[in-house]
Order: C-alpha cells, then sequence, then structure tokens
C-alpha cells in the first residue's frame, strides 16, 4: 500500500519532492523509495513510502506475500549466479541427489510437496534438462532421476543453497526465534486441526450465539 506519493521537477541540481500529490493512511513500518521518469519532456523525481504492514490483510495474503518474496529473491540470486534455476525446484533436486531415481509418489513423498504439486515441477524441470522420466518397472508409475547436467551444476546449487540458509538464519536473529520451527509447529497444528475444522466449529459457535 501507498502511504505518500510526492512528486517534483529536477531542476538539475538537488531535487527534493515536494509534499503534494496523493496521501493514504495506513498502519505499521515504511520505507523510502524514489524514481526518476520523463513526463512530456520534463524529468521529475517521484517518491514513495511505501507501508511494509497491510493492516486488512486476510492470513492467506499475507502467507502468499510472505512466500513470493523468498521465492522471488532465491530465483534472483539463481539468476545472478548464471543457473536458469527456479527455487520450486530445490526439493525434488535435494531429494532425487540424496536417494538417485525414485518414482513419483515417492518423490513427492521425500520432498513434502503433493502429488500434483511435483507432476508439475517435474515436468517443467524436464522441459528444461533438469530431469528425466522413463516408466517405472510396474509401467504405471514414472521413474525420475536428475540429468548429466542437474549432476553438474549441482555444486553451484549447493553453494547457492548455503547461502540461502545463512540468509534464513538472519531473519531468525531479527524475530528472536527460528521461522522453520514456528511454520512446523504450524503445520503440526493444522495436521491435527484443519483449519477447515476451525471454520466451522466457529461458524457453528457464532450460530448459537445469535
Amino acid at each position: 500500500m501507498v502511504f505518500w506519493y510526492i512528486s517534483s521537477p529536477v531542476n538539475g541540481r538537488r531535487s527534493r519532492p515536494s509534499a503534494m500529490g496523493r496521501k493514504r493512511t495506513c498502519a505499521g513500518a515504511a520505507r523510502v523509495k524514489t524514481q526518476r521518469h520523463e513526463i512530456f519532456g520534463k524529468k521529475y523525481i517521484s517518491a514513495y513510502v511505501i507501508c511494509m504492514l497491510v493492516p486488512h490483510a486476510t492470513l492467506g495474503t499475507l502467507l502468499r506475500r510472505l512466500i513470493e518474496e523468498l521465492d522471488g529473491a532465491v530465483d534472483e540470486s539463481y539468476k545472478r549466479a548464471g543457473l536458469d534455476y527456479r527455487a520450486r525446484f530445490t526439493p525434488v533436486v535435494k531429494a532425487l541427489s540424496l536417494s538417485g531415481p525414485l518414482p513419483l509418489r515417492v518423490l513427492a513423498e521425500r520432498a513434502t510437496v503433493s502429488h500434483s504439486a511435483t507432476s508439475q515441477t517435474v515436468s517443467q524441470m524436464a522441459k528444461m534438462g533438469l530431469v528425466s522420466t522413463a516408466p517405472g518397472t510396474d509401467g504405471r508409475e514414472r521413474m525420475v532421476s536428475l540429468t548429466p547436467y542437474a549432476l553438474k551444476i549441482l555444486p553451484e546449487l549447493e553453494a547457492c543453497w548455503k547461502a540461502t540458509e545463512a540468509a534464513a538464519r538472519t531473519l531468525d536473529a531479527d524475530l528472536g526465534q527460528p521461522v522453520a520451527e514456528v511454520l512446523i509447529s504450524l503445520l503440526d497444528a493444522l495436521k491435527k486441526r484443519p483449519f477447515l475444522d476451525r471454520i466451522l466449529k466457529s461458524r457453528t459457535a457464532s450460530e448459537d450465539l445469535a
């Protein structure tokens, strides 16, 4: 959410945006981002004070925002390392590098990802030359294995993973608690009592009070 939007012409020396433009309110910390642009031949500098917390965001919105922030940063780190690779490939690559070729069903379990999501990921990885597939022994399920190319870039991937893990530890330090442990605890709680059950129980309770 934009907290401030202010813009002023660039005067050729040091320009500072004037306190004009649109204003919106929001809660939470903010950061400033400036941008230079040109409109009808005149140069302007704009400043955006971006709210870091969205006060009316739902839990799902916040979680999707978190995934976008994390995966976007990790994908960019692969790009800067010269690798055509995506963050979502990592569970599959790690599972195959540790165990060798695996049936798709087993691979999904090892990667702790749903079968359908694993199938889609494997299909994309196959198009990029990272994995190959072949019929299983019973002919009903595909066997998935890393390609020679994937094995060749594995050391570079491992270096990226090491840097990502180190970056994650800085988040732990900032928050004062291990982020992974919090997420694991959340998943365990949902496994014991699914979120749908919680919603239905809350709805029933609300109706009883009405």
